[in-house]
C-alpha cells in the first residue's frame, strides 16, 4: 500500500483573488485481475491540523477590538462620575410653576 499527500489549490478569478489550499490523502492497494482489494489496511490517517497565521492574526486582532470597546469606555467614566453641576440659587417658594433645570 501506498500513501500519497495531494495538494489542492482553490481560487478565483476575482480582484482580489482568493484561494485557499488543503491536502488530500490519496492511497493506492494492490487489486487483482477481477478489481478485488488485495492489500489495503484501514487504518486511520490522522494528520494535525492547525490554524494558518493569517486566522491566528484576525482572532488576535478581533479579541484586541473587542477590549478596546470594554476598556476605553470603562476609562471615560471617572469623568462623567466627576463633573457634578450645583445650583445654589433653586428657590421653589417664590414660583413654583416655573422649571429648573440641572445640566
Amino acid at each position: 500500500m501506498s500513501t500519497y499527500l495531494l495538494p489542492v489549490v482553490i481560487s478565483d478569478n476575482d480582484y482580489p483573488v482568493q484561494s485557499s489550499t488543503g491536502t488530500v490523502t490519496v492511497r493506492v492497494c494492490a487489486c487483482d485481475h477481477h478489481g478485488n482489494m488485495q492489500s489495503c489496511h484501514a487504518e486511520a490517517l490522522i494528520h494535525p491540523t492547525g490554524l494558518s497565521t493569517g486566522a491566528l492574526v484576525a482572532i488576535l486582532l478581533c479579541i484586541v477590538i473587542l477590549l478596546g470597546k470594554l476598556v476605553l469606555p470603562a476609562s471615560y467614566l471617572p469623568m462623567v462620575r466627576g463633573s457634578h453641576c450645583y445650583c445654589d440659587t433653586l428657590d421653589l417658594s417664590a414660583s413654583p410653576i416655573k422649571a429648573y433645570s440641572l445640566i
